[in-house]
């Protein structure tokens, strides 16, 4: 976890000030991330770089009631209202498909797993900007339940 966020935050942040960075177990992770890094070669965190810590809000109510005030996203300056849990959500769609993963061969697995990925992240692509009355329309299309003979509001009416 340490390599990967040192790399994240030395991409292209020379103009950045800030970052917030949230993970599901802050609490205990980022106390003592600083001593990590720097006793680390092959890790660094700008100098220059605030960092701001919390914990997303799927998480943070099973914490101790302390950490709900150091870590909220809502209590924490420009965070404003952020889920933080973004990832969880996309992996939810991957439990249906799950159990035909196990006995694929590793290449296999790989392709399905881009497969329904790549899906799913056309069908969000698809409904970007949609009003609500066309998000049941762009449904039916996905899905390939489309009956040209009905109007989107027919179709959310039925």
């Amino acid at each position: 976890m340490d390599y990967s966020l040192c790399k994240a935050l030395s991409y292209n942040m020379a103009d950045i000030p800030v970052a917030l960075v949230m993970y599901d177990i802050m609490c205990q992770y980022g106390k003592h991330l600083q001593e990590r890094v720097g006793g680390s070669p092959g890790l660094s965190i700008p100098s220059s770089l605030e960092l701001r810590t919390g914990i997303g809000l799927f998480h943070i109510h099973g914490y101790q009631d302390s950490c709900l005030p150091r870590f909220y996203p809502s209590y924490i300056p420009g965070a404003k209202q952020v889920n933080g849990e973004i990832i969880e959500t996309l992996w939810a769609s991957l439990n249906d498909i799950s159990w035909s993963l196990h006995g694929m061969t590793l290449f296999h697995r790989q392709e399905v797993l881009d497969a329904h990925m790549n899906h799913s992240n056309w069908k969000k692509m698809v409904r970007i900007g949609m009003s609500h009355e066309n998000t049941l329309y762009a449904h039916m299309l996905i899905c390939d339940h489309y009956d040209s003979t009905h109007t989107p509001k027919e179709m959310e009416s039925s």
